[in-house]
Order: structure tokens, then sequence, then C-alpha cells
């Protein structure tokens, strides 16, 4: 794959990534009730960014172990499944 290719992909994903995170933010704001919508939605962001901040630190436990980060993301899903239901 060429350095053009990737670099156009790579800004096409981002593209698509900041339209979908506008669209979610407006919807999910919706489905809290008035008066909680504005703990809800901060609670959310900060969620959003503590898992931004830590995403990057799953692919270094690879190094450990290459399964790890696979069963670190898993185990975030799974608890993060439970947690909703």
């Amino acid at each position: 794959m060429g350095f053009f290719t990737f670099t156009l992909l790579v800004f096409m994903g981002k593209i698509c990534n900041s339209m979908s995170f506008g669209a979610v933010f407006n919807f999910v704001s919706e489905l809290y009730p008035t008066h909680l919508r504005g703990t809800g939605i901060g609670v959310g962001s900060s969620f959003a960014r503590i898992g931004g901040f830590l995403a990057p630190q799953v692919l270094k436990l690879g190094g450990l172990n290459p399964l790890l980060p696979s069963f670190f993301i898993g185990v975030i899903s799974f608890v993060g499944a439970v947690v909703r239901y």
C-alpha cells in the first residue's frame, strides 16, 4: 500500500469517526431526561476521554503476551455489557 493510499484511508477514517461522534452525541443527549442531560453528557464525555487516553496503552500489553490486548478489550466489553443490563 502506497503512502498516498494509506494517508487517504487515515483521513477518511478520521472524517467518518468525527461525523459519527457528532451524530451519536446529539442522539444520546436526547435520551436523558432534561434535568439529567448535562450530567449524563458530562459523565459520558469523561469516560470517552479516559478510554481515548488508555487505548494506546492496550497495544503495549502485546509486548508481554500477544493475547493480552484481545483479552483486555474483551473483558472491558463484557463489563460494559453487564453494567448496561
